[in-house]
């Protein structure tokens, strides 16, 4: 009955994830020379898990100790790995991709049943019929692309930059390139990252994995809500909502303990 919600939801996520590939693509080194980064970490963590043969996995810095990091995130992606054999260091650019792209579908999703939700509650419903989709539509962008824009700006003065052959000063934030929307509070290490910022620079840590699964938890949060109204607070209607919901908050805290 949905079927062009459905083909169109699908078509957002096989372009959310093309787009990055090529983004991965132009940019596939999986190591950092200058300023940090946990590429190198978080693959020897993906490896090990690949490599392993029992839970918990070993652990690649110390020969006969087990992993003792949070790590449930990285064993899905192994999961992945072991069953489409792809090699590790080709699937992790894929694996940022994905989840990029189930971020997108998620967001889209939550969106777009809120508002179509809204709409049928709604005394006034008129309106154009694509309203919900244009709003999940819109979601995908403010939560994946336009959640900070300073490093369009950068972009663009970088750009200017270079055609004019003038550098900004030393003391324009802006100079650091890419940092500097990452750290927002001068004098101080606390990191305010933000979805654009966190898919571009690409480590497959904990706190990117957990992205698409936090809007999951807020999907389900919503699906549970809507259900208890429509059916009422029985628990025979509430059971797979209700199960559902805890199986993804404990996947939660076990992807990113943070």
């Amino acid at each position: 009955r949905h079927w062009r919600i459905v083909a169109l939801e699908e078509a957002l996520f096989l372009v959310a994830f093309l787009a990055f590939v090529a983004v991965r693509w132009a940019n596939p080194d999986l190591w950092h020379p200058f300023r940090g980064g946990e590429k190198p970490m978080d693959f020897a963590y993906l490896i090990a898990i690949v490599r392993s043969t029992t839970i918990p996995p070993y652990d690649p810095w110390f020969a006969g100790g087990y992993l003792n990091y949070y790590y449930f995130g990285q064993f899905i992606v192994a999961t992945l790995i072991k069953g489409t054999g792809i090699l590790p260091e080709v699937a992790y650019n894929l694996a940022v991709p994905l989840l990029f792209a189930l971020t997108a579908g998620g967001a889209f999703s939550i969106v777009y049943n809120l508002a179509s939700a809204m709409r049928q509650r709604s005394e006034n419903r008129l309106g154009p019929g694509w309203g919900p989709a244009a709003a999940g539509v819109a979601a995908v962008f403010l939560v994946t692309v336009l959640g900070n824009l300073g490093n369009a700006v950068q972009l663009a003065r970088t750009a200017w930059s270079q055609v004019t052959s003038t550098l900004p000063p030393e003391g324009d934030p802006f100079h650091v390139w890419f940092w500097f929307t990452s750290r927002m509070m001068p004098g101080q290490l606390s990191i305010t990252e933000f979805p654009a910022w966190t898919f571009l620079f690409a480590d497959l840590h904990a706190h990117l994995i957990a992205i698409p699964f936090a809007l999951l938890v807020v999907g389900l949060s919503l699906n549970l809500a809507m259900a208890a109204e429509d059916r009422g607070f029985r628990w025979s209607a509430l059971t797979v909502p209700l199960a559902a919901l805890a199986l993804a908050v404990g996947s939660l805290a076990a992807i990113n303990t943070w």
